[in-house]
């Protein structure tokens, strides 16, 4: 996927009933959205890159491996061994967002100084499956997004052994104002992500719609 799925929550009532009954939900891709965190434009924060700004906590949620995605009839589906140099010479199809948040441009491509052949990008994740399932590309996506896709057998993951022999591996995290921890859907919000941290949807049900890439998204 993007570095991560971004998933953003707007202004939400601190009481515990009315989160239950869901909070108002802002989904998209921001330029900027941790600075918007900080300045209080929206209350949490799911993202694999919990960098540091004056009065932002982080607490991990899960890990995740972001995984090749390719058609079931792409030829490296066969291969052994995944190059970064075979996949310069595909068309990268992602999310709109700046391409150091993509977990394949951070990981592999510029570490190795390389470019895709070109990026194609979609902000729905369902077009981005059938762009990929189309032969159009490829993508990398995270493991309990792509998997849906692939139990249906639209098409084919494969691990990233060229970033580590483990893949490409990432922490997801939620990130709040430290002013705002000890609100009760923080303390709630928490809980249910120590308890549910394996069922992502569970997660989402409740309080976050996740778009990805986190990011990461689901099927719209």
């Amino acid at each position: 996927p993007k570095n991560t799925p971004i998933h953003i929550v707007k202004k939400i009532n601190s009481d515990v009933n009315e989160l239950l009954q869901l909070p108002e939900v802002a989904s998209g891709f921001e330029a900027n959205p941790h600075e918007l965190l900080q300045t209080a434009e929206f209350d949490l924060l799911i993202t694999a890159d919990p960098i540091a700004l004056k009065g932002i906590e982080y607490f991990p949620i899960f890990e995740y491996e972001s995984r090749l995605v390719l058609s079931n009839t792409h030829p490296l589906v066969r291969a052994e061994r995944i190059t970064v140099q075979e996949l310069a010479e595909e068309t990268l199809i992602t999310y709109p967002v700046d391409k150091h948040r993509l977990d394949i441009m951070s990981k592999l491509f510029i570490p190795a100084n390389i470019q895709p052949k070109a990026i194609r990008t979609t902000d729905l994740t369902q077009m981005l499956i059938q762009l990929v399932a189309s032969g159009r590309g490829v993508a990398a996506l995270p493991d309990w997004v792509v998997n849906e896709y692939e139990q249906k057998g639209w098409v084919t993951s494969r691990r990233l052994s060229c970033v580590s022999p483990t893949g490409l591996r990432r922490t997801l995290y939620a990130g709040y104002r430290a002013e705002e921890k000890d609100k009760s859907y923080f303390k709630l919000a928490e809980n249910v992500v120590k308890c549910q941290s394996e069922n992502v949807f569970v997660i989402s049900e409740l309080m976050i719609k996740i778009i990805y890439g986190d990011n990461y998204g689901t099927s719209d």
